[in-house]
């Protein structure tokens, strides 16, 4: 019988042709309503609402009392505001400039002359462009400014050239460097849950209507209350800021971590020195450094043995951008011992576990060993000094070092706070090659030395049979059986005295790791009064990192500590902010009524680039991109909340967070660890019967 495709003399033994593709709905932008003239957000409540301001008698006893003010400016090319809001009363003072607003020069002069001011980002934005309206310039001109600075990316030296103007010198704190990577406002607000995220109402560059001003003073105000959120978050790091810059004699308050550090090392060099100038160091794009292997370094397994050969001849290279560009043959490197891969890094080295959970028993410990101050014992051991600085920096280096272990053992816990910022931070600062310690050859010397350092201790504990479990830059976990607690400690000692470092040790009942950056760990007996250490997406969020339905983790820790049912610890919680996902759109985003696929959304609201929702039951559409019309991820059945609610509503899709802290459990390995352990409790049952 011929085969079903035969053809002439041959048969067809093509593989069958594949389906065509199943076209998806194309995504249409939606119309831009949001920039129509007569789209007017919130105007009834703009209308209405009536802020508590000051009166000049007022105004005059808060600066007696020396009340802080928040302040904020919005430029439109007919309109301008300046707003101000006492942190303590809450009160408030504006004044306005425009076709139909004359500004009160006088009174603006004297706000910024006799109050501290507390801003986000007005160094580099509001006191540029109020300079120029206390010029008696025009709203335009102002409007000319903000765009120089916002939109062509200009500087604000560039502005006070152009109006010949000069640098407002005010006592104020600007915000933005005291949170983690300059987020901006909304999102440092979405992540404090503050109480209304509003994006700017109005295109720049509108010609505003007095319905659309009406509006935007009250969103000045809301980034004023903002504002407030965020220095009150922040207050700690400014008073510590304020406490060394006393100390110092120079001023802190709106430096970050790593500039705080620059601008203390610097300011006790020059003392030390009595140099007035500290100038950087210039390396050109292209320099290339070999690392020089100091004389503890020593392994004793061919693998380590082949890994330093491999360290020792690379090529660290300068990229035009001043940065180490690590070589691709430690890049590409993964060491493979025992257990656990680990890649380095120029940050430093990391294990690569995933999804994999550890517990102690009767059996097994779990410690997590920290090297202590591991990169500024390290420039200290070492005599590491950035060339155009030499000795001096040691010097005060050290002293700094040494003060803060002081500080520490007397329980002074501010000026040792502090003074760990500032040690590490100057590490920081050698990779930076705007900084007066730019030495990237010195950069690599220390990180390189510490990811080879805590290798020569994985190594000797895999060579002992003691399991590592994970690495980080300064640390090391291990599972070690407790009838070789000694074997452990003497292996920590040695290396301790090989090295020259030492370290701190905590125990854990479990860790529950995603990967080496997301983890959930147990500790065996609580520290500071925590009964958890919690990494990555796990952590605090505020003001760090983007809010994520933390009541999921709340969830998960409350069942992996007492067995609680997940779905007990979500529906008894009464906090709707720990149901709130925020995050940034780049463009924006739109909540729109649900429509056919490919149509765009005519209608709905305009949530903005920095946006909120929480799961609700039967909540129809998603929230889409307002440039492209695609919807953002995770967005099925979110509902907006922009605005907190006075009342816990009453449409929560209790089942939507079950899944997600279900799924969490997952990722960490605790319902792997489960079915593994389940799966070998089957095999032992069938074996023995």
């Amino acid at each position: 019988m011929a085969r079903a495709d035969l053809c002439g003399l041959w048969w067809d033994d093509r593989p069958p042709p594949k389906p065509p593709k199943k076209e998806k709905p194309k995504s249409i932008p939606p119309e831009r309503f949001w920039t129509r003239p007569d789209y007017l957000p919130g105007l009834e409540e703009a209308r209405a609402w009536v802020p508590d301001l000051y009166q000049d008698m007022e105004l005059y006893q808060a600066s007696l009392n020396k009340e802080r003010l928040v302040f904020d400016i919005e430029v439109y090319p007919n309109y301008c505001l300046f707003a101000f809001k006492g942190i303590d009363s809450g009160k408030v003072t504006y004044l306005e400039l425009g076709y139909a607003y004359s500004l009160d020069i006088p009174k603006l002069r004297w706000i910024l002359d006799n109050f501290l001011l507390v801003d986000f980002n007005g160094l580099e934005f509001d006191f540029p462009v109020t300079a120029v309206a206390l010029a008696d310039n025009s709203s335009e001109a102002l409007w000319i400014a903000t765009d120089m600075l916002i939109q062509q990316n200009l500087r604000p030296q560039d502005v006070y050239k152009k109006f010949k103007v000069k640098k407002l010198v005010v006592n104020q704190i600007d915000l933005i460097e005291l949170t983690a990577l300059s987020p901006g406002l909304k999102v440092c607000a979405g992540r404090l849950h503050a109480p209304r995220l509003q994006d700017l109402p109005f295109e720049p560059g509108t010609v505003l209507s007095e319905n659309q001003i009406a509006i935007l003073r009250r969103y000045c105000i809301n980034d004023l209350d903002n504002t407030i959120i965020l220095y009150n978050a922040v207050l700690p790091q400014i008073e510590l800021r304020e406490q060394m810059g006393l100390r110092y004699g120079i001023d802190l308050r709106s430096l970050s971590d790593a500039q705080m550090a620059e601008a203390i090392i610097g300011s006790e060099v020059r003392r030390t020195t009595g140099r007035k100038h500290l100038a950087r160091t210039e390396i050109p794009p292209g320099t290339s450094y070999k690392y020089q292997v100091p004389s503890f370094i020593k392994y004793q397994s061919e693998l380590m043995n082949y890994v330093l050969g491999l360290v020792r001849n690379a090529n660290f290279v300068i990229h035009e951008n001043g940065s180490t560009i690590m070589p691709p043959e430690l890049g590409e490197l993964v060491i493979e011992m025992g257990k656990c891969k680990y890649k380095f890094g120029i940050g430093g080295l990391h294990s690569q576990e995933k999804s994999i959970a550890h517990l102690a028993d009767a059996d097994y410990f779990i410690a997590d060993t920290d090297v202590t101050s591991y990169y500024p014992r390290m420039i200290l051991n070492a005599g590491m000094a950035p060339a155009n600085l030499g000795q001096s920096f040691l010097l005060v280096y050290n002293g700094i070092v040494v003060e803060r272990v002081s500080a520490k053992e007397a329980g002074n816990i501010i000026v040792a706070e502090c003074l760990k910022i500032v040690a590490n931070g100057t590490f920081g600062k050698l990779g930076s090659p705007w900084s007066i310690v730019y030495a990237p050859n010195l950069m690599i010397q220390v990180t390189v030395t510490g990811q080879l350092s805590i290798l020569m201790l994985a190594e000797r504990f895999e060579l002992s049979g003691i399991e590592v479990t994970s690495i980080n830059t300064d640390g090391i976990v291990v599972k070690c059986l407790r009838r070789m607690e000694t074997e452990f400690n003497a292996i920590v000692k040695q290396w301790e005295k090989d090295t020259g470092f030492s370290t701190e040790e905590v125990r854990y009942k479990a860790t529950y790791s995603r990967d080496i950056n997301n983890y959930i760990a147990v500790y065996e007996t609580p520290q500071k009064g925590k009964q958890f250490k919690l990494k990555g997406a796990y952590g605090p969020t505020a003001p760090k990192k983007n809010a994520v339905n933390e009541i999921c983790v709340e969830a998960v820790k409350n069942f992996i500590a007492t067995g609680k049912p997940l779905i007990d610890t979500i529906r008894e919680c009464r906090d709707l902010t720990k149901f709130t996902t925020m995050r940034a759109v780049s463009g924006g985003a739109v909540k729109g009524d649900p429509v056919e696929p490919g149509n765009p959304v005519v209608s709905g609201i305009f949530l903005g680039k920095v946006i909120r929702w929480y799961f609700a039951v039967g909540e129809q559409g998603d929230i889409i991109y307002a440039k492209t019309g695609n919807k953002v991820a995770l967005t099925t059945g979110a509902k907006p909340c922009m605005d907190l609610p006075a009342e816990f509503p009453d449409d929560i899709d209790y089942p939507r967070y079950e899944e997600e802290s279900t799924r969490i459990l997952y990722d960490i390995g605790y319902l792997k660890k489960v079915e593994k352990d389940n799966e070998s409790a089957c095999q032992e049952e069938s074996v023995a019967s």
